[in-house]
């Protein structure tokens, strides 16, 4: 009657479920799941595993990991079988007195992820290769090295044996390929002049200025000079997408194919946006011919008819305005002394209205020290410096801008300073941005829990008459934990994904830590007491200011008192400490305080417990997202995610943490956070 009961339980699951015996003799099989496979059970029972793996192709880790069960464990791997992809999860089979007589294994069809996880790689291979060109692009004036860069990324992520840039003459009669990606043995095209005139092709791709495809060439390519070009490569289909700069097509990129293909419309998108990348790149490279035939003519002009000192000044203007980037420049203090017209219309001043302003006000907190720190290592290294700010238009709107100083020399008639260029990268950054969101939602770490959870409930599902109450208590307690570690989980992604997209639209106000110590506190009294846990508050009487975000802040008390109280036994002691520092009097330093830490005064948040402690492998990785170390073996729940939001909170207000733990004998976790000692009322 079991078996019977057995089997019909087996054959209505939606997977594929087996049973062997402790030889792995399969003694059971069923699951609607058999139908994707087009096999009956009768295929299978019977027959050792081991035949079962050869006939099915699978890997020898299944005969390991269904020895694994017979040892009592969880087993888990994955097999592909008649184009479908399977997630196998083997645990021992229990008979009423709870000894092991088999295994029981249980697989889903997991293809659908499977090939959303290409989809996404295939995604992020593409995202890659623009982000490459578009980077080099915009960062070179060397238009030979881009294209060869945008041959060679293209070539790969198509994998196709060569692709050719040429760029045609100013009457557009013939185009010389000047950049190539060669795979071994192909012909090299470097030099070569192709006709553009009476040329359907070419024509055709100057007239659209669209991408022009084209799956034979040798039946739709008639020109006999193109003809032989195209065979001598051995080119059968060819994908052309032109490079334009103001309107104007002044070059293509060919992608040839040595078989048939079909390139698929998100291929040719792809291909365009390269291209278009490369285009701004020749616009730049032109821009910046003409700008330096106008200096040398201004400069030529005013030399003959004004002083040295108008001279430079003139030049330098009309470098400024001839920039589509934002340029200032600088005295060696910071103060704007000129700027060029895409400044002001990127930061919304009059024209001079900034002159004389620092320059640490066109970025938000705490990016204006930043600015002001790099432009001060700028002058006194000699050496240009790059950084990313969050930048402060007039109006008080920000925007991410990639920020580059180069110093000017002083000489006789140069009194020196700094060249400032600024540009709007929102765009990039909110890609970035987006594309983190996205990684922490999908995590791989989502699927021990839920593992865990669907395990377990199939166990009360399938045994559930012959389960004692102490053995279902025991695995709903397991379901209940793991769906606490889920919750907690994906709770701690949310955190960070906030914080993330928070940060740089947090309001920076004035926030009073002990006031928000003493609330952390409270929210935790039910727990101290329910412990017993001898819990010492240690604060001045007086308000410790900070600047940031008051939910921050809150955020790191939260989640050190939460991990002091969860790893300290009942009765034990839990203890917090805030205080403040000044770096300048040795007095106030203690064998916990930094020796990098930058000479100030500090806010000092400490929470120590006496708990179990902290390994010392682990400690260099504790505040790395997801990472439990030796934690994850105990029966407190947790999602690893902790500690890297309190570091990133930390390390975004410019503060520090550290951790101090010995086995055995409880942990302490110390941060430091800049003070707000202006003389005001909050």
């Amino acid at each position: 009657m079991a078996t019977s009961q057995l089997s019909l339980i087996m054959s209505r699951l939606p997977g594929i479920m087996w049973t062997t015996d402790k030889d792995l003799i399969i003694t059971h099989m069923s699951g609607a799941g058999l139908n994707l496979l087009n096999r009956t059970p009768q295929e299978y029972i019977g027959r050792h595993l081991a035949e079962i793996t050869e006939s099915q192709n699978l890997s020898s880790i299944g005969i390991t990991e269904h020895l694994k069960a017979l040892d009592g464990k969880i087993g888990h791997y994955e097999l592909a079988v008649d184009r479908r992809e399977l997630e196998v999860t083997v645990q021992s089979l229990l008979d009423e007195q709870g000894q092991i007589i088999g295994c029981v294994a249980f697989a889903i069809d997991i293809t659908n992820q499977k090939e959303a996880e290409r989809a996404l790689a295939y995604i992020s291979d593409r995202m890659i290769l623009l982000n490459r060109v578009i980077s080099l692009a915009s960062s070179s004036l060397n238009v030979h090295k881009v294209l060869e860069v945008a041959c060679q990324e293209l070539a790969q992520t198509f994998g196709v044996p060569q692709v050719a840039a040429a760029l045609f003459d100013k009457n557009r009669f013939e185009g010389e390929v000047v950049a190539e990606y060669l795979a071994p043995g192909c012909v090299s095209a470097l030099g070569m002049k192709i006709p553009l005139r009476d040329n359907p092709l070419n024509e055709e791709l100057i007239r659209s200025k669209n991408p022009v495809f084209v799956k034979d060439v040798s039946k739709e390519i008639t020109v006999q000079d193109v003809q032989s070009i195209l065979h001598e490569r051995k080119t059968v289909s060819i994908l052309i997408v032109p490079l334009t700069v103001r309107g104007e097509v002044v070059g293509s990129i060919g992608i040839d194919s040595h078989t048939p293909r079909d390139f698929l419309q998100d291929e040719i998108e792809l291909a365009a946006a390269v291209a278009l990348s490369v285009s701004q790149a020749l616009d730049n490279s032109l821009l910046h011919q003409q700008l330096e035939s106008q200096n040398e003519r201004l400069a030529s002009l005013v030399e003959n008819r004004t002083a040295e000192l108008q001279r430079v000044n003139e030049r330098m203007t009309a470098i400024l305005n001839g920039s589509s980037d934002a340029i200032i420049f600088t005295h060696n203090d910071g103060t704007i002394r000129n700027a060029n017209e895409a400044f002001d219309l990127l930061f919304r001043y009059a024209p001079d209205e900034a002159f004389s302003s620092p320059i640490e006000n066109l970025a938000e907190p705490p990016f204006d020290q930043l600015l002001i720190d790099t432009l001060r290592t700028a002058v006194q290294t000699g050496e240009a410096q790059r950084l990313t700010i969050m930048a402060r238009r007039k109006d008080g709107t920000t925007f991410d801008a990639d920020v580059a100083l180069a110093p000017v020399p002083v000489t006789q008639n140069v009194s020196g300073g700094t060249v400032c260029s600024l540009r709007d990268i929102t765009q990039l950054k909110e890609v970035e941005r987006l594309k983190d969101r996205f990684v922490s939602t999908v995590s791989h770490e989502l699927r021990t829990p839920i593992t865990g959870i669907l395990l377990g409930a199939n166990s009360l599902h399938q045994h559930y008459a012959r389960l004692s109450d102490t053995q279902r208590l025991e695995i709903i307690r397991r379901i209940l934990d793991q769906s606490t570690s889920l919750a907690e989980l994906i709770e701690g992604i949310l955190s960070l994904s906030r914080f993330d997209l928070q940060r740089h639209r947090t309001e920076v106000m004035r926030v009073d830590m002990l006031q928000t110590v003493e609330a952390i506190v409270e929210e935790f009294r039910p727990a101290i007491q329910n412990k017993h846990l001898v819990f010492e508050l240690d604060t001045p009487s007086k308000p410790i200011l900070t600047r940031g975000s008051r939910l921050d802040f809150s955020r790191i008390w939260r989640n050190l008192i939460d991990n002091a109280i969860k790893y300290t036994d009942e009765g034990k002691k839990v203890s917090v400490v805030l205080t403040m520092i000044d770096t300048t009097d040795s007095s106030h330093l203690d064998e916990l305080t930094p020796p990098d830490l930058p000479v100030g005064v500090y806010v000092v948040g400490r929470v120590s417990d006496s708990g179990r402690g902290i390994p010392a492998e682990d400690l260099v990785h504790l505040f790395t997202r997801f990472y439990r170390g030796n934690a994850a073996q105990s029966n407190i729940p947790g999602s690893g995610l902790g500690l890297s939001l309190v570091k990133e909170i930390l390390t975004y207000y410019r503060g520090k943490i550290d951790v101090k733990s010995e086995p055995g004998q409880g942990s302490t976790f110390t941060f430091w956070l800049p003070a707000d000692t202006e003389e005001q009322p909050l």
